[in-house]
């Protein structure tokens, strides 16, 4: 499929939604542009409706709900999407989260909200706004995954799929092989140049040869990028998809304090930029708000911690989110309050587990002690 086939499919799939075509549509035609266009996961859900409306409708719900026109400033929302961007995908889910901030203050009664303009002198927050006549500041944070070349590996392969229509039949799984934690700080220390190797070996030529293979022989696994990765059809997933997944071996204990330290490290960097902004404005808030968005990429992660929240039995979590709590009250002299993505228990389960989709997301308070967790459950 060429550029300029893609841009006329793209565009005629939007359509029924305006407002993200209104606010998305000028980056992504630039993004549609890019020799791996397809590597853009929003781009591949435009293309897949209806399989992919369901993720669609609720982000366009979101946008019309968060009524971007009403907030100052909101052009500088998508300001800093350029399509030519080689971070234009990251920077993406960032504005997203901006979006999903505005979404939920409205929903909790804030008014005048203000997307804050950038100054090069000093860290920007996202958002001031009201409260009850009261100022507010506010910062949304794509919650970024942690191993970013699996997903990167399964976005380009899916992207491969939709480009030659040749993943018709099945699905694939992209596991993290055996030299993977071997070169993992080596990986994490150099983002471009390790994207740049998977797009130079996984070529669209090499993935006609591998979707061939699997098609005479769905038991065919590909060892890729120096066995950092295996490739293997799964009957698990979607024909058409690529699920990418970490084959590593974390006890429930390492997986929480994992989620913890990521939290604790995001959270006390937001605050921090709040409070610069603060202290250079001479700025007189009652009160900030750290907004996280995005939780799929960390789903085990925050499963396991939610699981470990309601069980209650582990004190070690509270005392560290208490502990989390006192540093961060330290640091910013003001309430704040910490808001997470959880998916929603859906009414029906399969097989003893919960079944969500994109749309089963909701944001609550992140809890301060165990009855706050009881309360979000009633």
């Amino acid at each position: 499929m060429t550029n300029s086939l893609a841009s006329q499919r793209f565009l005629s799939n939007i359509q029924p939604f305006p407002v993200i075509t209104k606010h998305l549509t000028p980056s992504l035609t630039i993004r549609l542009q890019s020799e791996h266009w397809y590597e853009n996961r929003i781009i591949r859900y435009v293309f897949n409706v209806p399989r992919g409306s369901d993720w669609i409708c609720d982000l366009e719900s979101t946008f019309r709900e968060a009524k971007l026109d009403s907030v100052l400033n909101s052009e500088e929302i998508f300001g800093s999407l350029k399509g030519k961007d080689p971070d234009y995908d990251e920077k993406l889910f960032d504005a997203l989260a901006e979006v999903r901030l505005v979404h939920w203050a409205r929903s909790r009664g804030y008014e005048v909200i203000k997307k804050l303009k950038t100054d090069p002198s000093h860290p920007t927050p996202d958002f001031s706004m009201k409260r009850n006549a009261k100022n507010v500041i506010a910062e949304a944070k794509h919650f970024r995954v942690r191993d970013y070349l699996v997903y990167f590996v399964a976005d380009r392969l899916e992207g491969l799929g939709l480009k030659t229509g040749r993943l018709a039949n099945f699905g694939l799984m992209v596991e993290t092989g055996d030299q993977y934690d071997v070169k993992r700080n080596e990986i994490l220390r150099d983002r471009h140049l390790w994207m740049t190797k998977a797009r130079t070996e996984l070529s669209e030529t090499w993935f006609s040869s591998l979707v061939r293979d699997l098609e005479n022989n769905h038991a065919v696994e590909s060892d890729i990028l120096d066995g950092l990765f295996v490739v293997k059809c799964e009957e698990t997933v979607s024909t058409g998809r690529v699920c990418p997944s970490l084959t590593e071996s974390l006890s429930s204990t390492e997986t929480v304090a994992l989620c913890l330290c990521k939290l604790q490290v995001e959270l006390m960097g937001k605050l921090e930029q709040i409070k610069v902004f603060m202290d250079t404005k001479q700025m007189d808030a009652t009160k900030a708000i750290v907004f996280f968005s995005g939780i799929d990429q960390w789903q085990a992660e925050w499963d396991e911690l939610w699981s470990t929240l309601e069980d209650g039995r582990e004190q070690w979590v509270w005392n560290y989110i208490d502990s989390m709590r006192s540093v961060a009250d330290a640091l910013i002299k003001i309430p704040f309050e910490l808001i997470v993505g959880r998916y929603k228990a859906k009414a029906g389960e399969l097989a003893g587990e919960r079944v969500v989709r994109y749309g089963d997301v909701q944001y609550v308070p992140f809890p301060r002690k165990p009855e706050d967790v009881q309360s979000q459950q009633l």
